[in-house]
Order: C-alpha cells, then sequence, then structure tokens
C-alpha cells in the first residue's frame, strides 16, 4: 500500500466516522425530541419525578460521549495524517508535502463543527428535559424555584 493510498483510507475513515456521529447525533436529538414531548403529554401519569427522569435522560449519555468526543476522533485523523505524511518527508518536495498536510487538517475542522452542531444540540435537548422536570413540578403542585 502506497503512502498515498494509507493517507485516504485514514481520512476515508475518519470522515465516515464523523459523518456517522453527525448523524446518529440528529437522529437521538429527533428521537429524543419526541420522546419528550410524548412524556410532556403524560406528565400527570408520572406520580414519582424520579421515573420521568430516567425516561427523560434515556440516550443522553450517548448522545453527551458522541458529541463530546467528536473533536478527538479528528485530531486522531490529522495525527495520523501529519504521522504519513511526515514518514515521506525524503520523497517529497515541499509544494507537495504543504498541500498533504491541508488533507488530515480537515479532519480536525469537520470535527470542530460536529462538536459544536452536538452541543447547541445537546444543550437544547438538555433545556426540554429540564423544562418538562418543572412543568412536573408545577403539575404535581410542587413549589418550582426561578433562577
Amino acid at each position: 500500500m502506497s503512502l498515498e493510498q494509507i493517507k485516504f483510507a485514514i481520512e476515508a475513515g475518519i470522515m465516515t466516522t464523523l459523518a456517522i456521529s453527525m448523524v446518529t447525533i440528529i437522529y437521538l436529538a429527533i428521537n429524543r425530541s419526541g420522546a419528550i414531548s410524548m412524556l410532556r403529554s403524560q406528565l400527570q401519569s408520572f406520580k414519582n419525578k424520579t421515573e420521568l427522569e430516567i425516561e427523560l435522560n434515556k440516550k443522553i449519555t450517548f448522545l453527551f460521549s458522541i458529541v463530546s468526543n467528536a473533536v478527538y476522533i479528528g485530531l486522531f485523523g490529522t495525527v495520523l495524517g501529519v504521522m504519513v505524511t511526515l514518514s515521506a518527508i525524503e520523497q517529497v518536495e515541499q509544494k507537495a508535502l504543504i498541500s498533504s498536510l491541508s488533507l488530515p487538517l480537515l479532519s480536525t475542522a469537520v470535527s470542530i463543527i460536529v462538536a459544536i452542531i452536538g452541543t447547541f444540540i445537546f444543550n437544547s435537548v438538555n433545556a426540554k428535559i429540564d423544562e418538562t422536570l418543572k412543568m412536573w413540578d408545577i403539575a404535581h403542585g410542587n413549589d418550582v424555584k426561578t433562577h
């Protein structure tokens, strides 16, 4: 396998992983939003707030893990890409070296975009969860403290 093929395989693997991460983030956000809406319509059926919290927080840890690790996936791709590029430093001229370093940096840029979008989505879902818990308090006559 040539160095170019190795670099391509690394970048394709990293970009595919990031694309799957983004699709999973969007899927989980849609799934959780639908579940939260359904749970809001059933607030009266929850006599125990802890049961409601358990239902609301399903899959949230998985969502957070994907979002928080997106940047590390991109950095991993960058490190591998730079290592492969530097291993061929004797065989490449300066212009080709600079050009071949730009591709690994693309994985970092894409991973940052995935992490930023994912963070907005995660925070939005978390806010809906907090709001739903406050709605449960109101529906059950509990005192809701405001900040």
